[in-house]
Formats: structure tokens, sequence, C-alpha cells
């Protein structure tokens, strides 16, 4: 009999590794949606992502739409995308080669690989004095919801309006080999945009204790964007929220 090391063993054989990636993602979706309140949910893993290669259905949309009180962010299963759901309004932008469709419904019967979302029933509004630097952004966000009374430990942000040096992306899994890989991965694989000034909506979620759920490791956010003109949407990689600009948190956290 092999001695325990700690280490869970792991088949040489192909079905073994497929049967240890499939209870490791389990053990971690269980993580990830036992570990919130009802009122925000979290499908899938950003650790089950990268190092378990779940990248399969977790959710399908069509069960939660529709609710003009949703806001979400996620990527579409098979990493085909990106999804972000702004008061129940439904953006999906697809990979297409080099170029992205985007498409609005109320409802789809498509799924996610990774959904974060929350019905919100009541905002927060903070205007901001000066420009928030996306280097700054998680802090700044922490520091002036505790100005504000907010609680929670995770919560949503919402903001609309001018936009500056926006940075983002949309995952393509086709161009990754065997749909999972490093974060580092999934970059070199995406369809990157920039915009110097735009306009368009902030949808993002707070939490210090989701590291691996729903923020990268060492960061406390996740943000993507849906930009007005042309419109389009996906991951936030970087941006400046200029002063003036109102943010909105959600004040029925967890």
């Amino acid at each position: 009999m092999r001695e325990s090391s700690g280490v869970p063993f792991v088949s040489s054989h192909p079905a073994g590794r497929r049967l240890y990636r499939v209870a490791a993602w389990g053990l971690a979706a269980c993580f990830a949606t036992s570990s919130l309140a009802a009122n925000l949910q979290v499908f899938g893993s950003l650790r089950g992502m990268f190092h378990q290669d779940a990248v399969g259905p977790q959710v399908v949309l069509s069960e939660h739409l529709p609710d003009s009180r949703l806001f979400g962010v996620g990527a579409l299963s098979g990493l085909r995308g990106e999804i972000t759901i702004v008061g129940g309004r439904l953006h999906l932008a697809h990979a297409d080669g080099e170029s992205v469709r985007h498409a609005v419904v109320s409802r789809s019967d498509e799924s996610a690989a990774l959904l974060v979302m929350s019905a919100v029933e009541r905002w927060v509004p903070v205007t901001i004095d000066a420009a928030i630097p996306f280097e700054k952004l998680d802090a700044e966000i922490e520091r002036l919801a505790r100005e504000a009374g907010i609680e929670a430990a995770a919560f949503v942000v919402y903001a609309e309006g001018d936009l500056e040096n926006l940075d983002w992306h949309v995952i393509d899994g086709a161009k990754l080999e065997g749909g999972g890989g490093s974060h580092e991965d999934h970059m070199r694989a995406a369809i990157r945009r920039k915009a110097r000034r735009t306009r368009g909506k902030l949808v993002g979620f707070f939490s210090k204790k989701h590291q691996g759920v729903f923020t990268h490791r060492g960061a406390n956010t996740h943000f993507h964007v849906v930009v007005d003109e042309p419109l389009t949407s996906g991951h936030v990689d970087g941006v400046t929220i200029p002063a003036g600009t109102t943010l909105r948190f959600s004040a029925d956290g967890t």
C-alpha cells in the first residue's frame, strides 16, 4: 500500500488523471459557491480554470435571467469569450479569429465556465474627487466603501461615464492547448483592445477573501467593461477612472 505523504496520489493513466481533475474541480466549485451568501453567487473558479482545466459548463445563463437586478462577470464555457451582465442585460463577447462578435440579450441558453453575479437591491453612490489609476483601484475601492459604510466582505462595484487608459481583452480558448493553462497563457490567447479615452460601463466585484475564486492572486477586484461606441465588452486589464465619476457599491453584499 502506498504510504501517504499528504499529497494526493494521481494515477498515471489518462482516465485517472481526468477523474482527479474532476474531483479537484468539484472541491473548488463547492468552495466557490458555498462561501458566498445567497445574493452573491459564484459558479466555477479561476483556480479550477487555470490549474484543473475546469472550463466546461458550470451554469446555464437562462437559469438566472431575465432579472433586471442582476450584475455579473464571467467567461463562456470553453473560454469562447466573456460575459458581462448590466442590470439584467447580458453582454456576450465571442472571440472570432482576430475579431470580437458582440451580442446584447436579456436571455440566453449559453453556459459559463466562470460566473460571479449578484441581484442588487440597493446602491450606495460615492463621487470621487480625484482620478483613480488601475494600480490603486483595489485600495481606493476598499477605502471609499469603508467610508461609505459598506461592511460586506464582498460587493458589486458599478460605474458609467468617461474612462481613460482602458485596456481590455476577450479570451479565445481555441488558441489554448488543452483548454486551461496559466494566466499568462490566457493573455497570450486573448484578443486585446485599448482606448485612451472612451465612454462605457464598469462592472466589478470586490473581495479580500476570494483570490483564486473570482479574483486573481494578489488582486481584490475583478472588472469587466461595456464600451459604448463601438459597442463591445470584455475583461478589464487596466483603466483610469476620472475625477467626478460616481462609483456605486451594492449595499446588500455578503
